[in-house]
């Protein structure tokens, strides 16, 4: 075990990491036999280890499609039905056609949010659920960086203190990544809010360790109340009301357009 997670475990006993919160979200409203869409897949729904792995969620619903824009990552997802190459604001897929919509740490990447969300309304069958976590723009790191550095120097910075790899590193806008920018979205696309809750993750800093200890202590002290608005990220679910129907848009409504499927392998048939 190396020293940020020696150094998680002893001063963080109670903190949930962010993967796992969102897993616990996901499977909290994904039903048997439901029909999924998950925005900015990448390669595998979440990265938690405790709460309903990705392959349980999978195994729940009756079709997994995944939309993003890195088709690579598309092709190396197992735990896709099948995919589509495209930008969330311009989905080539039906309205209605969605029991659940998810978003894994993606608001924080989109320039015109509303538009995102718009189509998330319109692809939700009516009762349909859009599940998603993000980072808090209230938290006082995200406030700093998203103010004065720009967004190159922000990939560099991830690159360099979160030990993440560059392809896994995108643009980041924070247009959609406070519980009062959300809450405004949802209410200008006609989803309902059942679930909006800022919560403390894991150290974002992991290659310094005197920097790791620093945030430790700050997250410690989120835990008061009183603090609760600066905790580091938001997990939320919007619903669509179960009565309401769609305005038909001239967009695409099938998935046979300008972005077709990408063809993924078909899973062996079971015994």
């Amino acid at each position: 075990m190396d020293r940020y997670n020696r150094l998680v475990q002893r001063m963080l006993p109670d903190v949930e990491y962010h993967q796992n919160r969102y897993a616990r979200a996901v499977g909290a409203v994904l039903r048997d036999g439901d029909v999924w869409l998950d925005l900015g897949a990448g390669t595998r729904p979440h990265r938690g280890w405790i709460g309903p792995s990705a392959a349980e969620l999978k195994a729940r619903a009756s079709v997994v499609v995944g939309c993003d824009l890195v088709v690579p990552h598309l092709r190396a997802n197992q735990y896709l039905t099948t995919a589509v190459a495209a930008d969330g604001a311009w989905l080539p897929l039906a309205s209605e056609r969605f029991d659940l919509v998810t978003a894994n740490m993606v608001l924080e990447h989109l320039p015109e949010p509303l538009l995102v969300l718009k189509e998330i309304a319109r692809v939700l069958r009516p009762g349909g659920r859009f599940v998603f976590v993000t980072p808090n723009l209230s938290h006082p790191a995200v406030k700093f960086l998203s103010m004065f550095v720009k967004r190159d120097r922000r990939r560099a910075l991830a690159a360099r203190l979160e030990r993440r790899r560059p392809e896994h590193i995108f643009p980041t806008f924070y247009r959609a990544n406070s519980a009062a920018s959300i809450a405004a979205a949802a209410r200008a696309v006609g989803l309902r809010l059942k679930l909006l809750e800022r919560f403390s993750s894991y150290p974002m800093v992991r290659a310094f360790v005197p920097l790791t200890w620093l945030e430790c202590c700050w997250i410690r002290l989120t835990a008061l109340s009183a603090l609760q608005a600066l905790r580091s990220n938001i997990v939320g679910c919007l619903e669509r009301d179960p009565y309401t129907l769609t305005v038909r848009s001239s967009r695409i409504e099938t998935t046979t357009g300008t972005e077709d499927p990408l063809p993924l392998p078909t899973p062996p048939a079971s015994s």
